[in-house]
């Protein structure tokens, strides 16, 4: 029998190589071809990363993402519809947390209501990746979106987790290519993966707010548990990469707290301000090198 203290190492160690395998599992799956949503909110991006490569101007720090990283825009769908939505935690005040924690760094926000991570690969690898004034740092932000469409169409709760647990490393994988896509092209630049955020049952289906199922754990909270620990196994062992997980900022005992994420998905000002506040230091490190 192992020594006592011999015994958290080795357990420790087996996990360590159960995650080694699953990162590799994950990179060797078929993904999703990557997806266009082209429209009015990818011509409005592509267009202010158009003049950002203008002499003189750039990005220092970009956040790339979905409706949550756009709500530092103060937009969803690159309307102001978010601004007094009643299914929609509000993203008034949003902009403003973005330029007090980052303000310094000349953020651009590339965020995309509904985008899964398919959507996100395929604007990587249409343009919206900088080719000159490129970024010191990049915040990545996506996944939550294919958990949602994975799960609704299952029937119930047994399902829609095994929906869930079926596309874990698709979504892992896809990931894991947007990175890899951003190294290859932006080669000074680092990237901070951030973990999903926790979302409540049946979130995203447009309930009135108050009305939505804030209980920890949901069904979501077993497969973000696991995607968030694939993404940190993965940014533990590449160059340029780091992770972190926020979540834990938006839960109080048994619920998540809705005065950080009103409508059990998106974050409020006061949500976002927790979470800038979470990746700050980390942010500041990258933005060093």
């Amino acid at each position: 029998m192992a020594p006592p203290m011999a015994r958290p190492r080795a357990a420790l160690a087996a996990r360590a190589l159960i995650l080694a395998a699953a990162v590799a599992v994950c990179a060797a799956v078929p993904l999703k071809v990557p997806t266009a949503r082209p429209g009015e909110c990818w011509d409005t991006l592509t267009r202010e990363l158009k003049a950002s490569e203008l002499p003189g101007k750039g990005y220092g720090l970009i956040f790339y993402g979905d409706s949550i990283t756009e709500s530092l825009r103060g937009t969803d769908k690159c309307r102001d519809v978010c601004l007094k939505s009643k299914t929609r935690s509000s993203c008034k005040g949003i902009p403003e947390v973005l330029q007090k924690y980052f303000g310094v760094y000349r953020p651009g926000v590339m965020g995309m209501s509904m985008d899964e991570s398919a959507h996100l690969l395929w604007r990587l690898q249409n343009g919206q990746i900088p080719r000159v004034n490129q970024p010191k740092t990049v915040v990545l932000n996506i996944g939550t979106n294919d958990l949602t469409n994975c799960a609704w169409s299952a029937k119930n709760a047994q399902k829609k987790q095994a929906a869930i647990n079926k596309e874990i490393p698709g979504i892992v994988g896809r990931i894991q290519q947007s990175v890899a896509l951003l190294l290859q092209q932006m080669p000074n630049t680092r990237v901070l993966v951030l973990g999903i955020l926790p979302r409540g049952t049946g979130s995203g289906k447009g309930a009135k707010l108050g009305a939505n199922d804030m209980s920890w754990p949901s069904h979501y909270t077993q497969g973000i548990a696991s995607i968030n620990a694939l993404l940190k196994a993965y940014a533990d062992q590449t160059p340029r990469v780091e992770f972190i997980d926020c979540g834990s900022v938006f839960i109080k005992g048994n619920q998540i707290d809705a005065n950080l994420m009103a409508d059990a998905v998106h974050p409020t000002a006061a949500g976002w301000d927790k979470m800038a506040a979470c990746m700050q230091n980390t942010v500041a490190t990258l933005m060093a090198y």
